[in-house]
């Protein structure tokens, strides 16, 4: 470190302000009194880092010290990609994504033995399925945890310029890293006892059950509580995030990129939204009553930010394509600014006006006033018509982000611009089939509100979409699954390239995710071709569903439609288990 600030100091003397000049001649003087005096005032200076952060005395550290003490060519020389490279310890940020996703995909296969042994076995534990049920809301909310400890991670790497590993430097800050640990770890013993707390609640409460089930549900709204804490540390530590010493003696303040504001701006929507759901869903359970008023808004809210972790995760590669063609920390070009906005602001729009048109729908339940025509009134077209406006808007803003990252150059022509990497390939094609499913289904959801004629057809068309839409919930998590690879990956080298086979196990995973969405397309179109009135509730047939609402299926066995060959449905069926193996698979390759 002495050596680095000796050789800035005898080169950039000429040109640097006196009061820079005065701080690295201070800098430089106590850096010569020895170790421990320089380690604290490395401390002072940065003032921001925990104590201790600066691992001078790990092997990373000393490599790095040779290097620079050995002189630029040296260091220059030297292929950290090609040298034997030690185990090293992962980073705060990697082992909270490996508890997300791990926890995410063991209730995801809960939830999938409980379909199969409902289909196969016809075993109907109605406490497992409940519990499962209720436990969705937390499941929905762990990719946006995963897009949140990576947006801290892609600012941390902003500020660093991508030269080195922050945790080397001290950030994220050690208060953030226990944000962190505690978000995850409280997340995980709120889902635990909110489980315990439906399985103990039983079908005819007497005294005892009631106590026993409040007993969980005030444990798993106390660690919910401390979980929000958790995230409101992370949000704060990535917001006041700075520079470390060294980056600042050389280049000054940099201040967050657009990409991470507009991911922090999402978080803050999402997060928001479901704590007025969590809040609802508790207060309605402890007077026990219905679902009421508030918690119908908020999950109307809720279900507008389904698109939230993809458009993170959208936002997160173009960042990075920015980072890799121009050397900047993550700006995108200025039009792509345009739909960044556009974006997050239609997003926080609609979610808005699906709470207000909730609540005029309550409203006018409750006051029992309708129209002479029987219509709901010109209000509620008229925020319905808003509704799609801003969801379009949203639609046209994630286009343009993803145009943006295939249009993303570097300042010397196309000759110049690397290609993309196979992680940013992939996750950007994983959030555009979610995004495009999402779109499907809103404009299915537009159609059964017109009157047709043909009703059949029309209700193929909404069953299709709907089965897309339920094929690919897993979309958001699998995002955070392959930008972990990348980020477990920068750590090890600068390059941020993956093993190879990690890399085929990221496409391996993509390309089960989209067939197995078109695979659901082709079953529905030939499995549904009953009109709206022989099954006014259509069984969801996805392997993947694991949604707000978990639908397990008709229980009246003539209720359910039948596919017209058995040869071609069990076919289907047959290469949607094997899509789910391999995505299965896949993610076991990617965390190992």
């Amino acid at each position: 470190y002495r050596t680095h600030l000796h050789k800035r100091l005898s080169s950039k003397a000429c040109g640097m302000p006196c009061s820079r000049m005065h701080v690295a001649n201070i800098a430089l003087a106590v850096l010569t009194l020895g170790p421990s005096v320089a380690e604290s005032y490395a401390q002072l200076g940065r003032g921001r880092s925990s104590p201790g952060a600066l691992r001078s005395g790990g092997e990373g550290a000393r490599r790095d010290a040779a290097l620079l003490a050995a002189g630029p060519g040296v260091a220059a020389a030297t292929d950290r990609r090609s040298e034997a490279v030690p185990f090293m310890e992962l980073s705060t940020v990697v082992q909270c994504l490996i508890v997300v996703i791990v926890q995410y995909f063991a209730f995801h296969l809960l939830g999938l033995i409980s379909k199969v042994s409902h289909w196969l076995c016809d075993i109907r534990n109605g406490a497992i399925q409940k519990s499962l049920e209720n436990v969705s809301i937390f499941m929905n909310m762990l990719p946006m945890i995963g897009m949140l400890i990576i947006t801290s991670q892609l600012q941390a790497e902003g500020l660093m310029r991508g030269q080195r590993d922050p945790e080397t430097y001290g950030i994220p800050q050690w208060w953030n890293a226990t944000g962190l640990r505690v978000t995850v770890g409280a997340g995980i013993l709120a889902m635990l006892f909110q489980t315990l707390s439906t399985v103990s609640a039983p079908a005819d409460p007497g005294q005892s059950g009631i106590l026993v089930s409040m007993f969980f549900a005030g444990f798993r709204t106390a660690f919910t509580f401390v979980q929000y804490l958790g995230i409101s540390v992370v949000l704060v530590g990535v917001t006041f995030m700075h520079e470390p010493f060294d980056v600042w003696l050389n280049r000054g303040r940099i201040g967050p990129s657009a990409p991470l504001v507009c991911m922090i701006n999402l978080a803050i929507q999402f997060f928001l939204t479901f704590l007025v759901l969590l809040a609802a869903t508790a207060s309605d359970e402890f007077h026990s009553r219905a679902t009421g008023f508030l918690a119908k808004a908020a999950k109307a809210g809720a279900l507008a930010q389904r698109l939230v972790p993809a458009i993170a995760a959208t936002i997160a590669v173009a960042g990075l394509r920015s980072t890799d063609t121009s050397h900047e920390a993550g700006e995108v070009q200025r039009w792509a600014q345009i739909f960044l906005s556009l974006c997050v602001d239609s997003v926080l729009v609609h979610t808005v006006l699906a709470i207000s048109v909730t609540c005029m729908e309550e409203a006018r339940e409750m006051k029992s006033r309708l129209e002479r025509d029987g219509s709901r009134g010109r209000g509620f077209v008229l925020f319905n018509t808003l509704r799609a406006l801003a969801m379009l808007c949203v639609f046209v803003g994630i286009g343009g982000i993803a145009v943006s990252i295939l249009l993303c150059k570097a300042p010397n022509g196309w000759s110049a611009t690397p290609k993309m990497s196979p992680v940013q390939t992939c996750t950007l094609v994983i959030a555009m089939q979610y995004v495009i499913v999402h779109g499907l289904s809103s404009a299915a959801g537009l159609c059964e509100q017109v009157r047709s004629s043909d009703v059949e057809r029309r209700m193929s068309f909404t069953d299709a979409a709907e089965a897309a839409k339920d094929s690919s919930a897993v979309c958001p998590m699998l995002c955070v699954v392959f930008l972990a690879a990348r980020i477990q990956a920068f750590q090890v080298d600068a390059k941020a390239s993956p093993q190879t086979w990690v890399e085929e196990c990221v496409f391996a995973c993509m390309l089960a995710s989209v067939l197995h969405a078109v695979l659901m397309i082709v079953m529905i179109i030939m499995s549904f071709n009953l009109p709206a009135e022989a099954h006014p509730s259509a069984p969801h047939y996805s392997l993947f569903h694991f949604g707000v609402h978990v639908d397990f299926g008709g229980e009246v066995e003539e209720e359910t439609p039948q596919p017209k060959g058995k040869l071609g449905g069990f076919f289907l069926v047959a290469c949607q288990a094997i899509c789910l193996a391999i995505v299965y698979a896949g993610v076991a390759g990617i965390v190992t």
